[in-house]
């Protein structure tokens, strides 16, 4: 294993996925009135939606690490050593265990997270809000990943 890390093969802690499946569904609530009629009719109501859907993906991608972190420190034969890790070896470990799917895509959503952290204009936020599907996806895939974990505990 990459990390920590001989991974402990049994999972100790049943690890609640609700909060984070809440906030995807605000996410994907958010993303889909920036197309809705009324954000149609309004520029500056799109404006409004596509924010809204940008500070739900930032609140998503934190809950979405959170996640992985809990799932990681209850699996890993050293638990402390995960808050020391870097970013992308944190990420591959949450990929060898089924978390992740595609390395490259959660550097992505951390680069666009840190861009929304300190800089914002529309165009920026057009770009960010264009990955959101993206991102979707991957929550998707560990949401999937934590469930399947849970149900083999």
């Amino acid at each position: 294993m990459w990390l920590f890390l001989q991974i402990r093969e049994v999972w100790n802690v049943e690890i609640s996925t609700k909060p984070l499946k809440d906030a995807l569904e605000h996410l994907e609530i958010n993303i889909g009135l920036v197309s809705s009629s009324l954000a149609d009719a309004s520029p500056a109501l799109r404006d409004t939606f596509r924010t809204a859907s940008i500070k739900s993906f930032e609140y998503c991608y934190s809950f979405s690490l959170k996640m992985i972190k809990r799932r990681l420190e209850e699996r890993a034969a050293e638990p402390d050593l995960i808050e020391e890790a870097s970013f992308r070896t944190f990420i591959r470990s949450a990929w060898e265990i089924g978390l992740v799917h595609d390395l490259e895509e959660w550097d992505r959503f951390r680069k666009l997270r840190n861009d929304t952290a300190h800089t914002y204009d529309a165009r920026q936020a057009e770009a960010v809000f264009q990955d959101l599907p993206k991102f979707v996806s991957a929550v998707k895939f560990l949401l999937a990943g934590l469930e399947v974990s849970a149900d083999a505990h």
